[in-house]
């Protein structure tokens, strides 16, 4: 959940959706992203017929501890409130209660 594979997801995520017409929830972090950024790839989502975001803070991309990205979401709770205002998704989320 560190944004490593990013475009993947969108690219397997709009590519599922549009082959199968099934419902698909894609995954997306805020790790190392300015908020334009994340916002950017949500449209791409929404645009793609996708509209169910797993919204997650995402892990720290060296391993070590998060520090969230100048312009960008300092956790989940920031991220998961832009995705609704966005108004377009259905917001799931992965909660832990201790650290993992």
């Amino acid at each position: 959940a560190g944004g490593s594979t990013q475009s993947l997801t969108q690219e397997a995520a709009q590519t599922l959706r549009k082959t199968s017409g099934l419902p698909v929830a894609a995954h997306l972090t805020c790790t190392g992203q300015s908020k334009a950024e994340v916002r950017k790839t949500a449209e791409r989502f929404a645009a793609s017929g996708v509209r169910d975001i797993v919204a997650l803070r995402g892990d720290a991309t060296d391993g070590g501890t998060f520090e969230a990205h100048p312009d960008g979401y300092a956790n989940s709770v920031e991220l998961i409130a832009a995705l609704a205002d966005m108004g377009k998704f259905n917001i799931r989320v992965g909660a832990y209660p201790d650290g993992h």
